[in-house]
């Protein structure tokens, strides 16, 4: 990739504020500056706009570390999508050698192209960096390495890089290795009452439509694949019923849903994407379900289904958990708009908290719908998958995590989707709606 694509883009730093937060997915960045000092980056990442690292470095014999805060964007210039992370509030952790000492907090971006522009593909994931606060092209550099940290690493002798022994984030993140040692946060199932809970997944994907179809297809891998996970984890057994391709169809969503019969213990799980719409004399806030996979199918009655009407029917099968997610438009005869946007919030998540995990499918009752946009509004997705699952999962994920201090419910993480949601968005208008009756043993 040629260095000259970064001119395009330091205009959006200057917007760029950062958020005090804690996350989740943990990678460590190591890179060398002109002077030839090399840096050590452990970064707490959970979202676009809740990140921090640890940077640690040596200088004329004088260790340091220093605590930065990121905030993220996205921004695409002539078909490069660029993933750009700004630091901000740099904060000793170690004494300082004198008054005078100072960091200037670093700038990461990684670059995206299209599979045809074969004259700037990177193929190595590497990000560039920077430390110049005017961001001038040539001051950027390739990173040295950037690697997921594995749970089996936050060790003493690790931590200790980044953390003072007293502090909370230290005691989190040892906790997470400590339970790997002992086995103490493993799949074994250790909540009596979950032995005889089945867990049902409805995925319902437009996989074939030409514009929305890859993200269709990725939103439905990462669902069914997150819910296997879950099931797993909590020794509940797992039911999966895939409807895409061409069995996308109205009549085979109805044969589902008649055919499940779940205990008054069990949770059932039905995530739709694809397109949407509103009738224009519709009063109902949630949309309709566009159950058509090509352009030559028309909307009827007999190619719709309102995600309100397929809530009802599944809270009349009386499980214990049931929730209902609408990956779609709101707007009239809408379509999901496909847009460029990356972030690291994908990556595999090693910080679960089991007991979080069992109160929210395995100690709540009671019944979720969420939308991903108001009524009048699009939903957006790129090729990893619709804004709004994917929100939802960052949401759990912090849910669940060791590095969130509070306990885990499913208000909060309603309303962390709706939030990550509009922020994946920007400037363009995208409101998740809910409604969540929901009640804990």
């Amino acid at each position: 990739m040629k260095i000259k694509i970064f001119t395009l883009v330091f205009g959006c730093f200057l917007w760029l504020t950062a958020t005090n937060a804690t996350a989740q997915n943990l990678y460590e960045i190591k890179f060398t500056d002109d002077a030839k000092n090399t840096y050590k980056g452990f970064m707490v990442y959970f979202n676009e706009k809740e990140c921090y690292m640890r940077i640690a470095y040596t200088i004329d014999k004088k260790y340091s570390v220093v605590n930065v805060e990121y905030n993220s964007s996205n921004v695409t210039e002539d078909k490069v999508n660029y993933f750009i992370m700004t630091g901000s509030k740099p904060t000793f952790i170690t004494k300082k050698t004198n008054e005078t000492d100072n960091y200037n907090p670093d700038t990461f971006i990684w670059a995206f192209t299209e599979k045809d522009n074969d004259d700037e593909k990177d193929e190595d994931g590497l990000p560039y960096v920077s430390d110049d606060p005017e961001f001038k092209p040539e001051s950027f550099k390739k990173v040295d390495s950037y690697t997921a940290v594995k749970a089996e690493q936050l060790n003493d002798a690790y931590l200790k890089q980044f953390f003072r022994t007293d502090e909370p984030q230290y005691k989190l993140l040892k906790q997470i290795w400590t339970d790997t040692q002992t086995n103490t946060n493993t799949n074994t199932n250790t909540n009596a009452g979950s032995k005889d809970v089945k867990l049902h997944v409805i995925m319902v994907s437009n996989s074939l439509i030409g514009d929305i179809g890859e993200s269709c297809a990725a939103d439905s891998r990462v669902m069914v694949n997150e819910f296997d996970g879950i099931a797993e984890t909590l020794g509940i057994k797992l039911e999966k019923y895939l409807i895409n391709d061409k069995n996308f169809t109205k009549q085979n969503i109805n044969n589902t849903i008649d055919n499940i019969n779940p205990s008054s213990n069990d949770i059932v799980i039905f995530a739709y994407s694809g397109h949407g719409f509103r009738w224009s004399n519709q009063t109902d806030k949630y949309p309709y379900m566009a159950l058509t996979y090509n352009n030559y199918q028309k909307l009827s009655n007999e190619t719709s289904m309102g995600l309100s009407e397929v809530y009802n029917k599944l809270v009349k099968k009386g499980a214990r958990l049931n929730l209902v997610f609408g990956d779609c438009c709101n707007s009239d005869i809408g379509v999901n708009q496909f847009v460029e946007s990356n972030s690291l919030s994908a990556r595999s998540n090693i910080s679960l908290k089991k007991e979080k995990l069992e109160k929210l499918f395995i100690k709540s009752r009671g019944n979720i719908i969420l939308a991903g946009a108001s009524p009048g509004e699009y939903s957006y997705c790129n090729n990893t998958g619709g804004f709004f699952l994917t929100s939802f999962l960052q949401a759990l994920h912090e849910e669940i995590s060791y590095l969130k201090t509070d306990a885990a419910d499913w208000d909060g993480l309603l309303s962390n989707t709706v939030k990550y949601t509009k922020s994946k968005a920007g400037s363009k208008p995208q409101n998740p709606i809910k409604s969540a009756k929901i009640s804990y043993e």
